[in-house]
């Protein structure tokens, strides 16, 4: 009964899933051969990844869940368990004799279904990190479930970003305004807002203007003062110039989303974007939508899509007495903050 609900479940997924999230998986073929017990250990950097995850490799893999309790309250977290067939892990960032008991008594579980042959997904830090480390405290669980099973398989699954400088420079390029033919040479200088320029003990000095034509060349160009960043830049995870940086996380942060949906930068560049859409489709609406949604997600997009872009830009006309140039600039800008634009997987 438990195996024919599961099933169901996820057929049942795999059809709504695809409707809010178009999934892309590299390396899947590494999986052929492969023989259990598996151990997939995804990083977290969002609340959907656990289904995402599931939806993608239930059917190759039946992985069971390794729940982190405090994200689950009764009844659902036993209902989970069941359906599941998942392990329960308490929260362990106030280690008490219990929580340690119960997470001893979870790694035994998880130890005896993999030397059955069952495959797990376990994600390291028992939680979303948005900040790209995986922080696992007193959760050490990994390490005694490998040192008990040597010889599960271990895959590492990531959620892949662009990086900040491949954000501005891929912006750019979508719109047609990076200049490539620009190599070398001095450095550019982005507008800050004077928001922040004011933010210095001598706002804005030393830091110049450049020509439109010169701030449209790469990122890796644009020139770097310890106390001031490019606000994009920064949101993005560049390293910080006033400290050393051995690695670079990839964070998730709402500054990023608000960034990118009201800077001057954004908003400059999705009416750079409509304005060379319309230059090359005249006033073919359905056009201008397929051409924003190739260049920005780099594939034909179906005719769902097109029906939804007009939909949009209708409504912002309709309901927000928006003009026909203003509703395209803010469709371009909703085509430039798409997760398939920002993700590459």
């Amino acid at each position: 009964m438990g195996d024919l609900v599961r099933h169901a479940l996820w057929w049942l997924f795999r059809l709504f899933v695809p409707l809010r999230y178009r999934i892309r998986v590299r390396g899947l073929e590494h999986l052929n051969g492969l023989s259990p017990p598996i151990l997939l250990l995804p990083n977290h950097p969002g609340l959907i990844d656990p289904v995402l995850v599931l939806t993608t490799f239930y059917g190759r893999l039946r992985p069971r869940a390794v729940l982190f309790e405090g994200n689950f309250p009764e009844p659902i977290r036993s209902g989970l368990v069941w359906l599941l067939r998942a392990v329960a892990v308490p929260d362990l960032s106030r280690p008490t004799p219990e929580a340690h008991q119960r997470t001893q008594l979870a790694i035994d579980q998880i130890v005896e279904g993999l030397r059955r042959g069952d495959n797990f997904v376990l994600w390291p830090s028992g939680r979303a990190q948005r900040d790209g480390v995986e922080r696992l405290g007193s959760a050490r669980g990994l390490t005694d479930i490998l040192r008990e099973v040597p010889e599960a398989t271990v895959v590492r699954l990531r959620t892949r970003r662009l990086r900040a400088e491949e954000i501005r420079d891929s912006i750019l390029q979508v719109n047609g305004s990076l200049r490539l033919d620009r190599m070398y040479g001095p450095s550019i200088y982005p507008v800050i807002p004077e928001a922040v320029l004011a933010g210095q003990s001598r706002p804005g000095e030393n830091w110049h203007t450049s020509s439109p034509e010169e701030r449209s060349r790469r990122s890796i160009y644009v020139h770097l003062k310890r106390s001031l960043q490019v606000p994009m830049l920064a949101a993005f995870d560049a390293p910080d110039p006033d400290s050393s940086c051995p690695v670079r996380f990839s964070t998730t942060q709402p500054t990023q989303a608000l960034g990118m949906l009201n800077s001057d930068f954004l908003n400059e560049q999705a009416d750079i974007f409509a304005r060379s859409l319309r230059q090359s489709v005249g006033d073919d609406q359905s056009r201008f939508i397929e051409l924003a949604l190739w260049r920005t997600c780099q594939r034909p997009p179906t005719n769902e899509d097109v029906r939804r872009g007009a939909a949009l830009i209708e409504s912002l006309k309709k309901d927000h007495g928006q003009t026909q140039a203003e509703a395209e600039k803010n469709f371009c800008l909703l085509a430039l903050n798409l997760n398939e634009f920002m993700y590459l997987d």
